[in-house]
């Protein structure tokens, strides 16, 4: 680092200037950066024109945050010393910290056409790029490092995170898995590994990555939070419990593990319990419609029908889309199944991508066992859009277009979609099979409400 002006300029620096400069070198070490600044000063009263002196007052002046301070010192030792990449690198660090990246661009292609093997450099110029929005260029840049000095962490650790943030999972899989090789223990690293594979669907991985994360740092709340979110789409809910309550153990008002802990009492019929999680949370954040989402659902299921319905109503200040299905469970668990389907509806209109809401009005115009809820033909036009919108992908929503048919008195388009959907469940296709089993034999499939 700074090798030409340290050649050619400490050599002949002058011996109080030197021996100033060696006490700020000592601060620095120590990391008092105001001590190290007067050091530095005094030893460039001594000798003024000394680059090395300069560049010391600087990059303390950097340490501390000095960014206008540090900028007009490497100022000073660029126009001493012209040809040396350094200053300019720690210039435009500084113009990055200050948000011009513009400028911070400027000086790393200066650095870098000074001196085009330090991985450091195109780093830095990837980092501003990406800040400006240009994530292809600052790719490029990230992985013109790594090819400089493969073991070079904070490209590796960049290179990774763009991958994340442009969806290319697999590639930045592959590049989290190469940071790992160079850092075992490198944390963010099994995080945003155990994230990618969460979104993958790939629970035990994730659950896996997650792990290690812990055993490294048992003490940070929020990747208890993130292994429970795992543990609960693989339906360990026992794992998952655990993994909330040490959330919160640590950190009590972690809105994750209140939303994760309280819904997974809520659905366990302990609805006291889950009310009080969800009044929690919406005590630390009281901006969150779905906390009070939450709460109408207990309360509903607690007789406190009023209540419910105020607790949506504060939703739908904050969220109608989201507010107006809350409203719409507490109707419907309150046996008002008509206003429920209105609300639903009207939630859905305002969303229409969300096909898990039309499969829940399909279902339940289908299957309640009131024939006066029933509604053959709306439950098929809904359960349709829900199997258009997931590409018929998901199972469960052509299961409920199954139903709905069977509830129309269609019996082979019935069986023959419910026999492709018990075969194509394999082994978790116990409930899909009691299905097809009451289609065969003409039957529908009938159940009172449940939540969905």
């Amino acid at each position: 680092m700074f090798s030409k002006i340290w050649k050619a300029v400490s050599v002949l620096m002058k011996p109080k200037a030197a021996e100033a400069n060696a006490r700020g070198q000592e601060a620095l070490q120590r990391g008092e950066m105001q001590e190290a600044v007067e050091h530095f000063s005094t030893a460039i009263e001594c000798d003024p024109d000394n680059a090395v002196l300069v560049y010391n007052r600087g990059f303390a002046y950097l340490l501390a945050g000095e960014w206008k301070l540090a900028r007009a010192d490497f100022n000073r030792v660029i126009e001493l010393t012209p040809d040396d990449p350094d200053p300019y690198y720690r210039r435009g660090t500084c113009f990055q910290n200050e948000d011009n990246y513009a400028a911070a661009v400027k000086d790393y292609t200066r650095a870098i056409n000074l001196k085009p093997e330090d991985a450091r450099f195109h780093n830095a110029r990837g980092v501003s790029y990406e800040a400006q929005g240009d994530r292809d260029k600052a790719l490029e840049e990230y992985e013109g490092a790594i090819e400089i000095d493969p073991q070079n962490l904070d490209a590796l650790r960049n290179r990774a995170a763009i991958l994340g943030e442009l969806d290319r999972g697999d590639e930045a899989l592959v590049a989290w898995a190469t940071l790992l090789k160079a850092k075992p223990d490198h944390k963010e690293a099994l995080v945003q590994r155990g994230h990618l594979y969460r979104l993958a669907d790939k629970h035990q991985r994730a659950i896996a990555e997650f792990t290690k994360a812990i055993q490294l740092s048992p003490d940070i709340a929020q990747l208890y939070a993130n292994r429970a979110n795992s543990f609960d789409e693989l339906g360990q809910k026992k794992e998952a419990m655990a993994d909330w309550k040490k959330c919160l153990q640590l950190d009590p008002d972690n809105t994750d593990a209140l939303y994760g802990r309280a819904w997974l009492y809520a659905l366990a019929k302990r609805f006291e319990q889950g009310l009080a999680d969800f009044e929690r949370w919406t005590a630390v954040d009281p901006d969150c419609g779905a906390a009070y989402g939450g709460q109408s659902y207990c309360l509903a299921h607690l007789g406190r029908e009023q209540e419910a319905l105020e607790a949506a109503e504060r939703e739908i200040k904050l969220s109608r889309p989201q507010g107006l299905r809350s409203r719409s469970h507490v109707k419907v668990i309150t046996r008002h199944y008509e206003a429920g389907f209105s609300d639903l509806k009207e939630a859905f209109q305002l969303n229409p991508e969300n096909a898990g809401w039309a499969n829940q009005i399909a279902w339940m115009r289908a299957v309640l066992p009131d024939p006066a809820v029933r509604n053959p033909a709306e439950a098929i036009h809904y359960a349709q859009i829900a199997c258009r919108l997931t590409a018929n992908k998901n199972l469960g929503f052509v299961n409920t277009l199954a139903a709905a048919l069977a509830d129309a008195g269609r019996w082979d388009e019935a069986v023959k979609l419910q026999q492709k959907v018990v075969a194509a469940a394999g082994e978790s296709s116990a409930e899909f099979q009691e299905h097809l089993d009451l289609f065969l034999n003409h039957k529908p499939c009938r159940r009172e409400y449940t939540d969905m």
